[in-house]
């Protein structure tokens, strides 16, 4: 088994973050701890530096700073996790931004079962972003 593979949830629904933990949990093969839960993105990249999450699942839409924004600001930063940004709306322009912003990957909400964990599997099966065993 992986693991630990220590991750940030960032969403500004509370629900959606206690869904989305549930679930990340009940990947039997992937050892995904959550070490944290952001409701925005200024909350997000305070974290990252804090916690270095070797995993961050970013929502788009949130106030106070929006997932590419805060995806900038992280990767400004010399601590560098993977980032997946999550969004109910699959748009081309969504995904051009995502992108543009330097994050790993983007992942609808509607699709994600199933594709989330086989991008998680993908990065994390033989090593952490920076190649070192987890």
């Amino acid at each position: 088994m992986l693991g630990p593979i220590r991750t940030l949830l960032v969403d500004d629904n509370k629900a959606f973050l206690e869904f989305l933990e549930n679930y990340l949990n009940s990947i039997s093969d992937l050892n995904i701890q959550t070490i944290g839960k952001a409701a925005n993105g200024e909350d997000a990249v305070r974290m990252c530096s804090e916690l270095k999450p070797l995993l961050v699942l970013m929502d788009l839409n949130m106030p106070r700073m929006n997932g590419l924004e805060a995806t900038t600001a992280i990767r400004s930063g010399r601590y560098r996790p993977r980032i997946i940004i999550l969004t109910g709306y699959d748009i081309e322009e969504y995904r051009r931004a995502v992108r543009e912003v330097g994050a790993d990957a983007f992942v609808a909400k509607p699709d994600m079962f199933g594709l989330l964990a086989s991008i998680v599997r993908e990065w994390f099966a033989t090593g952490s972003p920076d190649g070192e065993p987890i």
